[in-house]
């Protein structure tokens, strides 16, 4: 089966790992621009391969040629940030097979690790296939991960990554036998959110009446170290506000 890998993260690392160590055949890799690269020297350096891609939102035509060359049977997509447009997705006979930080349906879209606290959703990882929408293709394997009170969006990321790894590892030779077929979701149960919801929700209005519990989750989700926590505005000034959630033994 020839492999092509669109990867980034330390899930892209460990993926383009593990299918090393097995001998899969990979037939070519692609990480992003450098903008929005994440541990890009070390996939490449882990992979092996002689060339790779740099791929931008818009992918070239040129790109597209040197992929549709490789004669992919799968491409899989690991920890992307962009859409991928249907001249892509459609290149590979099995598709283009997806790797979600959230458990879908629930938190389709962007920071899938902050809405669980938010909502009340369930969190997970997921692995499924990619058609015309966001995150709305046939589940392959998922997995659920457990949070409690005292999580943020950090440490809810970092557990759903550890899921992330042995999900995959677990599964890939069922995926394989399979031909990455898997099951069509039910999008009525789930959710969706946008960047604009995530930005939405890092203004604290200062007039606005929340409950404690809403208030809490909020502010919670939003504290991941170094990224900005949430914020309100007094008197033209901005003050980023962030809490310590201790537990006390009895």
């Amino acid at each position: 089966m020839k492999i092509f890998i669109l990867a980034d993260n330390i899930i892209g690392l460990e993926v383009v790992k593990f299918l090393k160590r097995k001998k899969e055949n990979v037939v070519g890799l692609a990480v992003h621009s450098k903008k929005y690269q994440n541990l890009s020297k070390e996939i490449i350096k882990a992979s092996g391969l002689k060339k790779y891609i740099i791929l931008k939102k818009k992918v070239s035509k040129e790109n597209l040629n040197i992929i549709k060359k490789t004669k992919p049977d799968v491409i899989l997509v690991v920890f992307w940030r962009h859409l991928l447009d249907k001249n892509l997705f459609s290149i590979p006979k099995y598709g283009c097979i997806n790797f979600h930080l959230g458990l879908l349906p629930f938190n389709r879209g962007t920071n899938p690790n902050v809405w669980p606290l938010i909502e009340n959703t369930p969190a997970g990882c997921t692995i499924h296939k990619i058609d015309k929408n966001i995150d709305s293709g046939e589940i392959i394997c998922q997995k659920k991960t457990n949070y409690d009170i005292l999580d943020t969006g950090e440490t809810l990321y970092y557990k759903i990554l550890e899921d992330f790894k042995s999900l995959f590892k677990q599964n890939w030779q069922k995926m394989k036998k399979k031909n990455f077929k898997g099951k069509k979701q039910n999008l009525k149960k789930g959710s969706i959110h946008f960047r604009s919801h995530f930005k939405k929700i890092s203004k604290i209005k200062m007039n606005k009446m929340y409950y404690p519990i809403e208030l809490f989750n909020l502010l919670r989700a939003k504290m991941f170290k170094p990224h900005d926590p949430a914020y309100f505005i007094y008197k033209g000034d901005k003050y980023f506000v962030r809490i310590n959630i201790k537990k006390i033994k009895k």
